[in-house]
């Protein structure tokens, strides 16, 4: 991604006309988190809260949807499963939320990970707005569920550029590289609001055809997890990237060769 980053504004917009299967429902917010309340009278029902928040999206981003069961009354047993959806102009995402609460009662789920929910989702730029539908099963008793939803949204970007470097001077080699497979990153460069560097990424295996490359920053907050192609060359598979992350932080570098992580700090 070229140009300036532009922080990314979150503004939850509470729509009075917001549309509910199930009527008894309420919106409220808490700073950037939407707080959802609904009422379940019966074993299996869902309800829709339409247009309840507005993401603008400047940039290319990812968004990585959180949700937690506040508080349940009145219910001896039940599942809680949903959907996000978002929208603007040129664009349209849907993000499954499965297994967000259960109680007494056993939830079963697809074991593939699920962009925007177990991994960050990248999405376009735009001004999208933002409906969630919640479905409830196995219910036994009538009562209410109130749960909070916030969206995480980060700024970065990934960006194949060839497959190996002119140069590596000044390039740091990652932890557990060998003599078969390594990962080295350039020196980190501050262009405006973001921190730009460069890893190269090689194995002396032709059947490897890609690797997961993680980004995240010391605390866990993933920015980039994301499948690359790895280029064939020779008796070599490899990639140079770009990587593109918001200034200001210390970042940890990750990719996969089998069973080994090879890893990079870098400080932006």
């Amino acid at each position: 991604m070229k140009g300036k980053i532009v922080a990314i504004a979150f503004i939850i917009a509470l729509i009075a006309t917001a549309l509910a299967i199930n009527s008894a429902r309420n919106i409220s917010r808490e700073e950037e988190t939407l707080i959802l309340e609904f009422s379940v009278d019966s074993g299996k029902g869902k309800v829709f809260f339409e247009n309840i928040g507005t993401i603008n999206m400047e940039f290319q981003g990812n968004i990585r949807l959180r949700a937690e069961v506040v508080s349940v009354e009145g219910l001896d047993r039940i599942v809680l499963n949903g959907k996000a959806i978002l929208e603007a102009d040129e664009a349209e995402y849907e993000i499954l939320m499965p297994c967000i609460y259960t109680l007494n009662v056993e939830c079963y789920r697809i074991l593939m990970v699920i962009p925007g929910w177990d991994q960050p989702l990248r999405i376009k730029p735009g001004k999208y707005s933002l409906s969630v539908m919640l479905a409830w099963s196995n219910a036994e008793g009538k009562g209410k569920v109130k749960l909070k939803v916030e969206p995480e949204i980060t700024y970065a970007s990934i960006e194949t550029i060839g497959a190996r470097p002119e140069s590596t001077k000044g390039w740091s080699i990652a932890e557990w590289s060998t003599k078969s497979y390594s990962m080295l990153t350039s020196k980190p460069e501050i262009i405006g609001d973001k921190c730009v560097f460069k890893v190269w990424i090689w194995f002396f295996n032709r059947n490897i055809e890609e690797t997961l490359l993680e980004v995240t920053d010391i605390e866990g907050k993933q920015f980039i997890v994301e499948y690359v192609k790895l280029l064939e060359k020779g008796m070599y598979r490899e990639v140079l990237l770009e990587i593109s992350v918001p200034k200001g932080n210390t970042y940890i570098i990750k990719t996969h060769a089998g069973k080994t992580v090879l890893q990079q700090k870098i400080k932006c």
